[in-house]
């Protein structure tokens, strides 16, 4: 009967990240279909700044995943004042730190957009100047919305956020019509919509905590710095920084090396990797899961527990992750054509899916398994194993397969296939010998 009430938890918690991967996955299409219209050098504006953006993010991972896994481990263990302090010091933290670093971007964009883009035209420059000053007036809000969204999901909330992702999908999508299509302001109107949405979620999440039965959140406790609650914050979050960054900086220069080796490849490369995307939809849904629910487990000290749900989690994210990568594959020719207009691209691209879908094994195992080692404060192991499989596997194995020996766009998927066996296996071992669930963090 006890399993029976667990499993039905898990369901209904799944439901809601569930529903908004797919609506995000969406609405991406969506937007990027809007803003189709707008000129090249628009166009690649947005590309190159939302790089920077993607790297702060990866940056904020410091409170964001610190403040997850204590707060996780703390709601297991009943800890309510404790939790309540670590979401007011993440969010003291965030604001100041993303609103200093934010502001000094805003200033420097222009030697930071010619770092970007050192030989940029003009007209590219000025749009980059435009969008990039914009998108860093959001990207405080957008850093506490990631915050406290999954703040909230650890108390085993996951309706909460859907719904405020709702309102943020619809704000965006509503705005972008506004802004790009009726009043045809370009760039401008791309980075205001982005705006817009970021405030009215980083808005509404706060009214949410605030709320939120499973906190005691005190406003004016956000403003007292208590710096052993930094501490714990930043000892777990760190290394899932580094990892997080370290791994990004690892795909752009993976990208640099597959836009090496020609316009032809490159866009196979795209095309494909788009394909692998959607099969790959499960793994951030796992992700967030088995980071929620086996956090609370540990910190209840119910450790068979939390040994047995990771497994079923594993096993769930891996039949999933392969049903949908079969599917792909079987409809890989009719898919193409959505992602691009050349008929050699697309042939190119539907012969090489198979390597791309091949990520789906290792990737589901590893977005079902690390949350659930970084939860129980094996951090550390994870950033190490994650940057050797990156820079000393993944991109050698770039070089090798797609510069020496000719492979194209099939290399940079091998490659990454290995890499990201490397570490399933290594994850695996470490997940069987069950240590992370009695680490104190």
């Amino acid at each position: 009967m006890e399993a029976q009430h667990e499993r039905i938890s898990i369901i209904r918690f799944s439901i809601p990240i569930i529903l908004e991967n797919l609506l995000a996955t969406s609405i991406s299409q969506v937007f990027n279909a809007l803003v189709g219209g707008i000129s090249y050098s628009s166009l690649t504006a947005i590309a190159q700044c939302n790089m920077v953006g993607t790297i702060l993010a990866a940056i904020s991972n410091i409170l964001v995943l610190g403040a997850q896994i204590l707060c996780a481990r703390m709601e297991g263990a009943g800890d309510v004042p404790g939790a309540s302090r670590v979401v007011e010091q993440s969010l003291f933290l965030m604001v100041t730190v993303s609103t200093a670093v934010a502001a000094i971007l805003f200033i420097g964009a222009i030697p930071v957009l010619r770092l970007l883009m050192p030989n940029a035209a003009p007209e590219l420059l000025s749009d980059a100047k435009i969008y990039f000053r914009i998108i860093m007036t959001s990207m405080p809000f957008m850093l506490i919305y990631n915050l406290l969204q999954g703040t909230i999901r650890n108390t085993g909330d996951s309706r909460t956020p859907m719904i405020v992702n709702v309102a943020v999908y619809a704000v965006m999508l509503i705005a972008t019509v506004v802004f790009v299509r009726v009043l045809k302001i370009g760039v401008a109107g791309a980075g205001l919509a982005m705006l817009l949405c970021r405030m009215v979620g980083a808005g509404f999440d706060y009214l949410m905590i605030l709320r939120n039965r499973k906190y005691h959140i005190v406003p004016r406790n956000i403003l007292k710095p208590r710096p052993d609650v930094f501490r714990r914050i930043c000892t777990l979050g760190l290394p899932a920084s580094m990892e997080s960054v370290f791994v990004q900086l690892g795909y752009l220069l993976g990208n640099t090396l597959v836009i090496g080796l020609g316009a032809y490849q490159a866009a196979v490369y795209n095309v494909a990797n788009s394909l692998y995307g959607l099969s790959a939809v499960p793994q951030g849904i796992f992700s967030t899961i088995s980071l929620t629910v086996v956090g609370q487990l540990i910190g209840a000290k119910d450790y068979k527990a939390a040994k047995k749900t990771g497994w079923k989690l594993w096993m769930a994210a891996e039949g999933l992750s392969i049903v949908l990568a079969l599917i792909v594959l079987f409809l890989r020719y009719r898919l193409t054509p959505l992602y691009a207009a050349d008929p050699e691209v697309q042939l190119g691209a539907a012969q090489v899916t198979l390597f791309s879908l091949m990520l789906g094994i290792p990737g589901a195992s590893l977005n079902s398994l690390d949350p659930q080692l970084r939860v129980g404060g094996d951090v550390k192991y994870v950033m190490i194993v994650t940057m050797i499989a990156v820079w000393a596997i993944r991109l050698p194995l770039t070089l090798l397969f797609c510069y020496h020996w000719s492979m194209g766009a099939a290399g940079v998927f091998l490659a990454n296939m290995i890499s990201l066996c490397f570490r399933m296996i290594l994850n695996m071992i470490r997940f069987i010998k069950g240590k992370y669930l009695y680490m104190q963090v």
